[in-house]
Formats: structure tokens, C-alpha cells, sequence
């Protein structure tokens, strides 16, 4: 009967998927499957520890002028810009030189001209927006918000980091002492104001900003909330370091955390899959780097120039979904083994950089559309087909905020 009863419930697991529990041993010690995620989540900043970089692990600016802002490198981080700077600055993900009995990745910044002029409108720095379903309850009026993390930096001196309650454009600085060795650092805010427009929902709610440059536009003397937007929004006081008016300065950051309440706890260790569905939120990547890669989901020949093909993403995305590729990173060469078969591999064409397009037009319970495009294609209209991607080429889901 026994047997009987464990057939039932490995059966009962194959079929649902259901946590099974180890029956002979005590209740605490139940065991999960490596699917389980933590029931409740402390730190609302996603890939604070940067092992998450579907994007790829180095990307470089060319400038910082304003429009150049965007995401380049480590999952959910941005980097901003505003005024007409000239400075270029590369940014990579390092797995040494972390602090002492740390490991994972660091962020990592590098000037590569400098900016020792800064105008009052100009503007650098690396910041993460948090969708209002993952903050809305810090707004209860009563509570401080804390933010830790570890920071080192060549230019020495004051730092700020900065909270922006987005809906109701709400400003909070506080600041740290930078130093040339890594410093674990913690700030608390206030309490954010109530009565304000909150973002619930899939917008973004709250926004953490840690400014490496600012002009005089951005910045305040004050250190309570405030709402102010003209000229400019204001994220910092008058002693922010300018970390970039020197060529090869370096600023560092590692294991952010956001969390509710005025005391810090140790940084929140998520699973790799864990962090990395998190992140497929916002942006889902598919990768050639490693070799030929087939793409998820199957197509069919709809036009003479047109593969439609559906693509089940691992998880839904937060919202409107747009898509990117890095051809065009290729002008002057063909992405190499980038190719579209048709009836299980007839006809493959090798795609030229100049004319394929990636084109998703949205997402339905999790289920996103695509188009690929170009000048001609093998076989016949409705043929059933694919594509391979090679190791030139990623192609690129994004939703984010």
C-alpha cells in the first residue's frame, strides 16, 4: 500500500507540478523542487547582485549626451544621461576584485574621456525603475525605505543615491562616503509622503538612482521628500563628486537592496533561475553566442519575405513588448550561420545584414508574435519553417519600464 501511495504522489508531481514533501522526515525539513520560489521577496531591486546579463557582459558609450540613455548590460539596470556631454565612459560585469568572501559580479564603470566642465543641465547616472506591483506597499505612509550596498570609486568624496516616487515626480537624496576600497554603505529615507499619484500596477513606481555627474540643475540642498521637476528633477545635493573628470576613473557597485523598514539586513540571495525569471519580465533574450542556437517556437512562410512565427516567452511579460537584434552591428558583413530552413530544412538562406527585420508585435498570456523579414526566402507560402541564429546575433524581447 505504500508503494501504491508513493506511485500516487510522484504521479499526482509529474501531472501538476506540486511541491512533494519529504513524508518521513519532519515538517521542517520539507523538500522543494529547485522551481520554488521564496514566498515573500525583501529586496525589490532585480539582479542587485548583476549575475544576470542577458544582454551580454561589456558594453561601451560613446557619448552621454541626452537620447543615449538605455540598457546595454547587466539586466534591469539603466544608464542615464541628460545635456549635451561628450564624454564616453565603457561599462563591464567583473567576478574579481569583489569584497572580501563575496562573489558574483560587480559593476563596473570606466571614463574613457573625460568631462571636467559640467554644464548646469548635464547628467550621469545608473538607475532601476521598479514596477508599482513590487512597491506599492512602501507608500503605507509610516515606513522608511533603506537601501544598502557595496561602492568604491576612484574619485573619493560625497556620493549621493536618490529615491523618485515616478507618478508623483517626488525626489529623496541622501549621501554616502565614497571610497577608493570597497565600503558597504546604507542610507534610509523618510517615509514617502502620502496622498501622492501612485503607480500600482505594471508602470514604474519607484525609481533608485545613484548619480556619477550632475550640474548644478539637478541638484538640492534639501533632505526631505520634495516635488520638484523644473528645471530639472533633483537627485542630489551640491557636494556630488564628479566620478568622470578624469580619464580611467572607476566606479564600482555590487549587491544592492531596497527593502522596506529603517533597518539593513544582509543582501537577499536569490537563486540564479529564480533571479533570471525576474528579469525575463522585462527582457527576454535569445543568444547565438555560444554556437548555433534554434529559436523557440515554430513559423511558417506567410509572404514571399515574411516568417511569422509565434514564441513562448518563460514568463509574461510586464507589458508592450518591443524586439531588437544586433545585425546592424554588422553593416558591412553577413551575421555569421544566421539562417531560415523550410520543410524541416529545405532551402536555408542565409540572412544578409541590411534586410532581415525582427518584428514582435506584442503578447497574449505569455505567447509573443514575430516577423522576420528579408529580400527573399526559399520554399512556399505556408511551408512550416525556422531559424537558427549564429554567434554574431542576439535577438532581443523588451518590456521594459
Amino acid at each position: 500500500m505504500k508503494k501504491i501511495l508513493s506511485s500516487l504522489v510522484l504521479a499526482i508531481f509529474a501531472l501538476t507540478g506540486a511541491i512533494i514533501y519529504n513524508t518521513g522526515a519532519p515538517k521542517a525539513q520539507a523538500v522543494y523542487t529547485s522551481q520554488d520560489i521564496s514566498a515573500a521577496i525583501k529586496n525589490r531591486i532585480i539582479n542587485g547582485d548583476f549575475k544576470i546579463s542577458q544582454r551580454g557582459t561589456a558594453s561601451t558609450y560613446t557619448s552621454f549626451a541626452a537620447g543615449t540613455s538605455g540598457y546595454t548590460l547587466a539586466d534591469r539596470w539603466k544608464m542615464e544621461a541628460a545635456g549635451s556631454m561628450g564624454s564616453t565612459a565603457t561599462l563591464s560585469l567583473s567576478t574579481t576584485g569583489l569584497p572580501t568572501n563575496r562573489y558574483g559580479s560587480a559593476l563596473k564603470v570606466v571614463a574613457t574621456a573625460a568631462e571636467s566642465a559640467v554644464a548646469t543641465n548635464e547628467l550621469r547616472q545608473i538607475t532601476q525603475y521598479i514596477e508599482g506591483y513590487n512597491c506599492a506597499d512602501l507608500f503605507d505612509g509610516s515606513t522608511p525605505i533603506t537601501v544598502s550596498f557595496w561602492h568604491k570609486a576612484t574619485k573619493t568624496g560625497t556620493y549621493c543615491v536618490a529615491l523618485n516616487i515616478v507618478g508623483a515626480t517626488y525626489f529623496c537624496n541622501r549621501t554616502f562616503t565614497g571610497s577608493s576600497s570597497w565600503t558597504y554603505q546604507t542610507v534610509t529615507f523618510p517615509p514617502p509622503p502620502t496622498g501622492l499619484t501612485i503607480n500600482t500596477t505594471t508602470s514604474a513606481g519607484l525609481q533608485l538612482m545613484f548619480p556619477l555627474l550632475a550640474g548644478t540643475d539637478f541638484r538640492t540642498s534639501s533632505t526631505v521628500w520634495q516635488n520638484v521637476t523644473t528645471p530639472s528633477n533633483k537627485i542630489c545635493n551640491s557636494s556630488q563628486v564628479n566620478s568622470f573628470d578624469t580619464i580611467n576613473n572607476e566606479v564600482w557597485l555590487y549587491e544592492v537592496q531596497l527593502e522596506k523598514g529603517g533597518s539593513p539586513t544582509p543582501f537577499e540571495f536569490r537563486p540564479y533561475a529564480q533571479e533570471l525569471r525576474l528579469a525575463q519580465r522585462y527582457c527576454y533574450a535569445v543568444n547565438g553566442a555560444d554556437g548555433y542556437y534554434i529559436s523557440p517556437g515554430m513559423g511558417y512562410k506567410a509572404t514571399a519575405t515574411t516568417l511569422e512565427q509565434w514564441v513562448a516567452f518563460p514568463v509574461p511579460m510586464r507589458g508592450t513588448v518591443t524586439g531588437y537584434n544586433n545585425i546592424s552591428a554588422y553593416a558591412s558583413t553577413t551575421p555569421t550561420g544566421t539562417q531560415i530552413a523550410f520543410n524541416n530544412g529545405g532551402g536555408y538562406l542565409t540572412l544578409n545584414s541590411g534586410s532581415p527585420g525582427f518584428y514582435p508585435s506584442g503578447q497574449k498570456n505569455g505567447i509573443g508574435y514575430m516577423d522576420v523579414t528579408a529580400t527573399t526566402w526559399s520554399g512556399t507560402l505556408q511551408d512550416p519553417g525556422y531559424f537558427l541564429i549564429g554567434p554574431s546575433v542576439i535577438i532581443i524581447w523588451d518590456s521594459e519600464l
